[in-house]
């Protein structure tokens, strides 16, 4: 990296599993945060803490590359994980990733708050279904077009 350049950015990322299947028991959930921490370091980014329940992943990471691209990153690491489930995990084929991802570049001060809910996704989730918190998450950031209109030139 360029001395002369600052790039920070804290990201929260979830997706799930295709259709929604509750799929993700507890052990293969074990075994994703496992790779995903080590897929995370490979690709110099650092896990904050990465967690999930039957049907999706939550992950909470930094990065300070300029070059940082979040739509590959999780192209790969969806292929990556995708693989290991089939191939390692005894899936056998079975195991999707849904097509699409929520990833939101959060605030410093926001850290703190959004790593105790991916800690608590599986208190979380007693009450409300995935679809539920898809739904709730898209409202919350679509008020960010309130802010881009207020203030682009």
């Amino acid at each position: 990296m360029n001395r002369d350049t600052y790039f920070t950015l804290f990201f929260h990322l979830t997706f799930s599993t295709k259709q929604r299947m509750r799929l993700l028991t507890p052990p293969i959930q074990l075994r994703l945060q496992q790779y995903m921490i080590t897929f995370c370091k490979n690709n110099g980014v650092v896990p904050l803490i990465i967690n999930g329940v039957r049907d999706h992943m939550h992950l909470l990471f930094y990065v300070c590359s300029p070059s940082f691209s979040i739509s590959d990153f999780v192209r790969e690491l969806k292929k990556c994980t995708n693989k290991l489930c089939n191939e390692s995990l005894g899936y056998n084929g079975l195991f999707s990733w849904q097509q699409g991802y929520f990833a939101q570049a959060i605030s410093r001060d926001r850290v703190p708050g959004c790593y105790e809910y991916i800690k608590n996704q599986q208190k979380h989730h007693i009450g409300m279904t995935f679809s539920e918190e898809w739904e709730k998450m898209k409202a919350a950031y679509e008020k960010d077009g309130d802010i881009v209109n207020k203030y682009k030139k």
